[in-house]
């Protein structure tokens, strides 16, 4: 079977019988630096489900999980 963009998203590793509360709710949060947030996400011990990277819709995001189960999607425009 194909591979599509979607059978490849972050949120799909959390979905199961027991999925966190929050699971399919995300937030995107336009023009705050991934790097920097994923930074600090570690050394507040949330997790970092996908590490910043750029991605072919012309953004740089990384998606951090609160520990309420609800995911943040901070990113910024790619640079050309």
């Amino acid at each position: 079977m194909p591979t599509t963009p979607m059978a490849n998203h972050p949120l799909l590793a959390l979905t199961s019988d027991n999925a966190l509360r929050g699971v399919g709710w995300s937030c995107g949060c336009t023009a705050f630096d991934p790097d920097a947030a994923a930074s600090t996400a570690h050394k507040l011990d949330y997790t970092v489900l996908q590490a910043p990277a750029e991605q072919p819709h012309g953004l740089r995001e990384t998606y951090i999980v609160d520990p309420d189960g609800y995911v943040w999607v901070p990113d910024v425009p790619i640079r050309k």
